[in-house]
């Protein structure tokens, strides 16, 4: 069982990630991972600031392809890099964590938005020649979310974010019942903070509003609780179930037509009727 070392998340906290990776004890070299936009947002000032103290370049990338992801792991090894920074939304950093996970070095995330909780997880959604798939994945050694620059993506990603997290209620659903009928490895543990953090966003979702850091601030807090969710437990079991299988579907059948949490959305919504909860 792996879980962040440091995990930063407020206003301004993006800041202190020089400090972050001096506490960590590093002094190698460090690939950032990032896209167009998301260099803009936040990847530049990291870039600045980490570049003061240590060798620091930075890549470019795309979709969360397996021909991206080999792009990381050539650049890494050519340029002798020993720490991966994440820097995106969920393309970006499923990107970032397989890379690191393939390569063996650690990986630190740092999400500019909150759609959903791959943030925080050891799986990495990515497409390869046969299709979307969920695979094993690093969990990032630190996690540094800035409330501040996150509140700056559109509202709908938040709202996809919280969707994706209220997933979890069908989700271990569908884990209780492979652990009683087909005996799957289960803990305790990791269902309780799962459920937890599922009934917690349900509760806290009327509540959410556009530009205001208070409600990514309640997003980002059960993202990551999800993440550790499945890192307590070693699989996707506690954030994944029959719902995601639906929107794993529907980006395959349909890609780019919805966020991935929005989908989840959708599907916790029929795998509830169907479970007759």
């Amino acid at each position: 069982m792996e879980l962040p070392r440091i995990i930063l998340a407020g206003h301004g906290v993006l800041e202190k990630i020089g400090e972050v990776i001096k506490s960590l004890g590093f002094n190698g070299r460090i690939l950032i991972v990032t896209g167009n936009k998301t260099y803009g947002v936040a990847g530049k000032i990291v870039e600045s600031i980490i570049s003061r103290d240590y060798q620091v370049e930075t890549l470019i990338t795309g979709d969360a392809t397996s021909e991206n992801v080999e792009k990381v792991k050539d650049k890494t090894r050519e340029g002798n890099f020993n720490l991966i920074l994440g820097i995106g939304g969920g393309t970006k950093i499923d990107i970032a964590k397989k890379a690191a996970y393939d390569l063996s070095i650690p990986f630190i995330s740092v999400p500019t938005s909150a759609s959903h909780d791959g943030v925080a997880s050891p799986r990495a959604t990515i497409k390869n020649s046969g299709g979307i798939v969920s695979t094993e994945a690093s969990v990032p050694i630190s996690i540094i979310a800035d409330t501040s620059v996150i509140v700056k993506a559109p509202y709908r990603y938040l709202i996809a974010g919280a969707a994706d997290v209220i997933a979890n209620y069908t989700a271990i659903r569908d884990w209780e019942l492979a652990y009683k009928l087909k005996g799957e490895e289960f803990s305790s543990s990791a269902y309780a903070i799962s459920k937890y953090t599922a009934e917690e966003m349900i509760n806290y979702s009327t509540q959410l509003k556009p530009n205001d850091e208070e409600s990514v601030w309640i997003v980002i807090k059960a993202i990551i609780s999800s993440g550790m969710a499945m890192s307590l437990a070693g699989s996707s079991r506690p954030a994944s179930g029959s719902e995601h299988l639906f929107t794993h579907a529907v980006e395959m059948i349909a890609p780019g037509r919805a966020l991935h949490g929005e989908i989840a959305g959708v599907g916790t919504i029929i795998m509830s009727f169907l479970q007759g909860q």
